[in-house]
């Protein structure tokens, strides 16, 4: 009888048995190829020191490297999270930025051994030349791509629309250009959910194809075209060529016409940005298509809503009144007539209106919120009337600007249940009276904002300036330890300045200017370090000055105007020059208040606009995520 391991086809599937166990064996370590491949790509550096647990040798097995994840069965790598590695071996520059001299070219390539990669992240490696797209562009079971933040040129390659599986493009923040209208033209790329094209070059013309019964991509819902220089009207059938969208986001382009009539027929759409483009028409017709789109019992789901810096004009009707916005932001705009009495705010976060052509009062009724609302900016329109109640029933309140209107009124004690405030301008008004003593330590403060995604520093400060104030100065203002700038300047204020203002430790701005105060300017007062604007001119001041300190820089431009007040630049008759201070964070706020007229009325305007910013981002980001 013959034995039946010597039949041919005995050993053969005794062959294919032990490479099969061989694979099951293999499928907790890491295949050759893609081991060599990843050890190529580090070599690309010449950096020892990145990446210090990729070792070749008979015992590494690169599935337990950092930034690699394997499939669980086939051992095969499925995840490289290869961002930011240029800052890993470098120390950032005194701007914070990082050298990426040196970075290496990325090659395509290296990456044919990952036949199972689905994510790969290559975001912020200051990649600036791409050899050999069609490598990446053979990974077929890709999912996730991100080359955002390098510095890639040129236009998108049609070899990408080879990529069927991607659900997540990511090219923001390069300096890709040409047109977008190629990427969406791939009809193959039906499972894109998220499209992240910001911060390039794109122009030209925002197109997109005739929509048919069997293309339309309707899976995505993210899409950032944001920050390039596409011009030209919004498509009109962007609402049907993206049916699904959540989020969209047009912002800082070239976009002029009205809005496209499809956006509004969005029914996912939570998040709009357009601002910062040359947008036109009545934005109440956005608030109307939305609200026509929802059956009576579903209220729309946008809300966050970005339109400044643009064109809109005319009256916000009442169909906003149907929307449960979170943050709107319509400032810069052309917007006129009075705010609806329906608005209702019980949940929005973030409201700017300001730098429009509003008229009446601010309506007073139970619409603020007073555990969600943190930023309230109605400033330069033309309210009038006084402030009404239910503001200072926000507690959860951050900022509040309502300069540069037609206010008028004694200012409210009430204010002070504003525990929460960072920052209150109600500069630029006609409020007469005298100020509320009731500010105490714990407002105003600055530092780490607890609702920051990022450790960013919110400046704090109160501007009362160019309103009809009377009276004294609080010597309970001397106990806001945290505040960055004080101005009480262009008011009829009368009295001395506190001693107890030396405990402003925090002060870089306080001005003073244009009053009627009188006596000495305490002398303490040099223990302010980090004073760096000081103004007490035209008053009624006498004695001699501090020259300490802070002190030792400022000119005769701080004091001009007080004839018996006595100082180094009087001393010998003449002026002093000071020397330019030296830069700190706020240097783009600072302003010479000395000079404040009626040609300067917006001169702290800038102070106030850089923590508007940050929270606008904040919220956004927020939102966002």
């Amino acid at each position: 009888m013959e034995c039946p391991w010597k039949k041919p086809w005995v050993v053969l599937m005794g062959a294919i048995a032990l490479i099969q166990l061989y694979g099951s064996i293999n499928s907790h370590g890491c295949f050759t190829e893609e081991t060599r491949s990843l050890l190529e790509f580090k070599a690309a550096y010449s950096n020892d020191s990145l990446l210090p647990s990729w070792m070749d040798g008979p015992n590494n097995n690169c599935c337990d490297w950092k930034r690699v994840t394997c499939h669980p069965s086939s051992g095969r790598v499925i995840h490289l999270s290869l961002y930011a590695l240029y800052k890993l071996g470098s120390l950032p520059d005194d701007n914070g930025e990082y050298d990426c001299d040196g970075s290496p070219t990325l090659n395509g390539t290296m990456f044919l051994s990952f036949r199972e990669l689905t994510t790969l992240n290559l975001s912020y490696n200051c990649f600036g030349e791409f050899i050999s797209k069609p490598g990446l562009c053979r990974l077929k079971k890709l999912e996730v791509l991100d080359l955002g933040g390098n510095d890639f040129e040129g236009t998108l390659d049609e070899c990408f629309g080879n990529l069927t599986s991607l659900r997540t493009i990511d090219f923001s923040y390069n300096g890709l250009s040409g047109s977008i209208a190629t990427l969406l033209s791939f009809v193959s790329l039906v499972s894109l959910e998220y499209i992240l094209l910001g911060g390039n070059d794109f122009n030209g013309p925002f197109t997109l194809p005739i929509i048919d019964s069997e293309y339309h991509m309707n899976q995505v819902h993210t899409l950032d075209i944001s920050k390039n220089q596409m011009d030209g009207q919004l498509p009109d059938n962007i609402g049907s060529f993206f049916p699904h969208l959540e989020y969209l986001d047009v912002s800082s382009n070239l976009f002029d016409g009205h809005i496209a009539a499809s956006i509004g027929k969005m029914p996912n759409l939570r998040v709009l940005n357009m601002e910062n483009n040359n947008l036109s028409g009545n934005i109440s017709l956005l608030f109307r298509l939305h609200r026509k789109n929802k059956t009576l019992n579903e209220k729309p789901r946008l809300d966050t809503l970005i339109a400044s810096r643009n064109s809109f004009e005319g009256p916000i009707t009442h169909d906003i009144c149907q929307l449960n916005l979170q943050v709107i932001d319509l400032s810069l705009n052309r917007l006129s007539g009075s705010i609806p009495s329906c608005f209702n705010m019980s949940s929005t976060q973030f409201i700017d209106l300001s730098d429009n052509r509003f008229i009446g009062t601010i309506p007073d009724s139970t619409c603020f919120n007073m555990s969600s609302t943190q930023f309230i900016d109605l400033s330069y329109n033309r309210f009038i009337g006084t402030i009404p109640d239910s503001i200072y029933r926000v507690e959860s309140l951050r900022i509040l600007s309502l300069r540069g209107n037609q206010l008028q009124g004694q200012l409210s004690s009430q204010i002070c249940r504003l525990r929460n405030l960072r920052v209150l301008d109600l500069s630029n008004n006609y409020f007469t009276g005298s100020i509320p003593s009731c500010f105490d330590k714990s407002m105003f403060c600055s530092g780490t904002d607890t609702i920051a995604t990022t450790k960013e520093r919110i400046i704090s400060g109160l501007d009362l300036s160019s309103n009809q104030l009377t009276g004294k100065i609080p010597y309970q203002l001397g106990d806001l330890s945290g505040i960055i700038f004080l101005n009480l300047s262009h008011n009829n204020l009368n009295g001395s300045i506190s001693e107890s203002f030396h405990k402003l430790y925090s002060i870089e701005s306080l001005d003073f200017s244009y009053n009627n105060l009188s006596g000495q300017i305490p002398l303490n007062l040099h223990d302010l370090t980090f004073l760096d604007i000081f103004n007490v001119s035209y008053n009624n001041l006498s004695g001699i000055a501090p020259s300490n300190g802070q002190f030792d820089t400022f000119d005769e431009s701080s004091y001009q105007g007080n004839p018996y007040l006595i100082g180094v630049w009087n001393k010998t008759n003449r002026k002093i020059v000071a020397p330019s201070p030296a830069p700190t964070p706020f240097e783009g706020w600072k302003t010479d208040n000395s000079a404040i007229d009626s040609t300067s009325s917006r001169s702290s305007f800038s102070v106030f606009h850089f923590p508007m910013l940050l929270l606008s981002m904040t919220m956004l980001w927020i939102n966002l995520y």
